[in-house]
């Protein structure tokens, strides 16, 4: 099931990317009171957010250098999964030409035609490059790969090239991701990359703007801004909306909380988002568990109180019948932890106007805000026919996928259609300049400290530090081979 839905959001990322009364809150109840803390809530009007420049500097970069040479119509193949592959024609779609238009205009530069492979899931890529390499069969020269599934196995069977050895790509452009690669490389070895090749979709939070306007709460982008935005604070600010609003005496999914979510990867927003890994690596790049600290068991607690401390907040498993679950397309919470950025989109028939911010830091000493990221790795087959072109095809549609498909999705799809105000562009671009990767859940292979948060938060247990020493032997145990596994290429060039 996970895999799955895995392999649904995977999807969206291909055709966009390769081509987003009341009560106080406390158990006890209260009486209704609609106004925050401080009393004072600010207009979008009344603030213009700093991280608006992040729109203009995004698209700012060099030009990128490739050799200039052609290939006479060579059909150049990529690897990926979906139903199908993006559109061979404009469709009148502003995103869909964009991606359209971008890898003509890369066939067309080098005079090579662009296929794709699709395959159904993603648990079908790991055995369908594995057999192509072990046949002999040259037959894909770009292999995209979810960001956690079956990557501790290609790794382990080189059935990729480390990027380092890949011409004509330049992993100082922004158009490649930095965070990714410093993360997920050991000792500089990187069998995988990313970057505006696919539409990012970063972990972000949803808010309802009517609730907000509702209970007055303050101006969420400047607390953004001001670098206010810290896990305490959405914590204090979800427990000023909670109501039981079909008035039965049972919290349910017709009633209105300040967060909602799914208890499973998307929490692990809140981990990175306050500067805390799963996994950390040491000064030789050795990777262990980073999760048994006071930090995480802070951050675990903080959640846990809101969530099953007060009536603000309600979360469901993974699988969990789906009647259980509380929409926030029909105004039930002000606060929604989803997915990524890419969720947006499917918002657009919302009556009610949303915004989208960061998830929070860990306090107002961390200087960054953090936005984890669950999408797609591109990898070179180790027996691909020209690994020349194929670091100049993986530079170019990088390059040009940023210059000309993101502005598109943001401006046209998330911001005109979906979030539906100036003030979230500004955080968009600065979302998906704050991408992190982690180590601990893109290599973890779905072990049972990957998706900490979620798994110790979908249940009301405070035991968090027993669950974390249980299975601290087994997930460090899981890492230290792949570590191995990534040093077994320091003699394959």
């Amino acid at each position: 099931m996970q895999k799955r839905l895995i392999s649904v959001l995977l999807l969206v990322a291909m055709l966009l990317g390769v081509i987003i009364t009341a009560g106080c809150g406390d158990k006890d109840g209260g009486a209704a009171d609609t106004t925050a803390s401080d009393g004072i809530a600010q207009t979008e009007a009344e603030t213009t957010s700093k991280f608006s420049e992040y729109a203009s500097k995004y698209l700012v970069f060099d030009d990128p250098v490739v050799p200039d040479e052609t290939f006479d119509g060579l059909e150049f193949v990529i690897l990926g999964i979906g139903d199908e592959p993006p559109k061979d024609e404009e469709t009148g779609d502003v995103v869909e030409d964009a991606v359209y238009i971008t890898r003509r205009a890369v066939e067309e530069r080098l005079d090579i035609d662009i296929v794709y492979k699709m395959l159904p899931s993603i648990v079908d890529t790991e055995p369908t490059l594995k057999k192509a390499v072990m046949s002999g069969d040259s037959a894909y020269d770009l292999v995209i790969n979810h960001s956690i599934h079956a990557i501790p196995d290609i790794i382990k069977q080189k059935l990729v090239h480390d990027w380092n050895h890949v011409p004509n790509v330049d992993f100082s452009q922004p158009y490649w991701n930095q965070s990714m690669n410093e993360t997920l490389s050991i000792k500089g070895i990187l069998p995988l990359a990313t970057g505006n090749y696919f539409i990012t979709s970063p972990m972000c939070i949803f808010f309802n703007k009517q609730i907000h306007k509702d209970y007055n709460i303050e101006n969420l982008y400047t607390l953004v801004d001001d670098g206010k935005w810290t896990l305490d604070k959405f914590c204090d600010t979800s427990k000023l909306v909670s109501a039981d609003l079909n008035g039965d005496g049972v919290y349910g999914v017709e009633d209105l909380y300040g967060m909602i979510g799914m208890a499973d990867y998307q929490f692990m927003g809140f981990l990175a988002g306050c500067n805390q890994f799963v996994v950390e690596k040491d000064e030789n790049d050795f990777p262990t568990v980073a999760v048994d600290n006071e930090k995480t068991f802070n951050i675990f607690t903080k959640l846990h109180d809101l969530i099953y401390g007060t009536t603000a907040a309600k979360v469901w498993k993974y699988g969990s019948d789906q009647a259980t679950w509380v929409s926030f397309t029909d105004n039930h919470a002000l606060f929604e932890i989803e997915g990524g950025l890419g969720i947006a989109v499917g918002y657009r028939s919302m009556e009610t106007d949303f915004g989208i911010i960061p998830f929070p830091k860990y306090d107002e000493i961390q200087a960054d805000y953090m936005s984890f990221e669950l999408g797609s790795f591109l990898m070179v087959p180790i027996n691909v026919k020209n690994i020349e072109l194929c670091g100049t095809v993986s530079e170019l549609l990088c390059a040009e996928s940023r210059r000309n498909v993101l502005p598109e999705y943001v401006d046209k799809m998330l911001v005109s259609k979906s979030s539906r105000d100036n003030e979230s562009e500004g955080m968009i671009y600065l979302i998906l300049d704050s991408v992190v990767y982690d180590f601990g859940v893109n290599l973890g292979y779905y072990n049972d400290l990957s998706y900490i948060l979620g798994f110790t938060l979908r249940e009301d247990t405070t035991d968090f530090t027993s669950y974390v020493n249980k299975r601290l032997k087994t997930s460090n145990k899981h890492y230290e081979k792949v570590y191995e596994s990534y040093l077994g290429y320091a003699d394959m060039y």
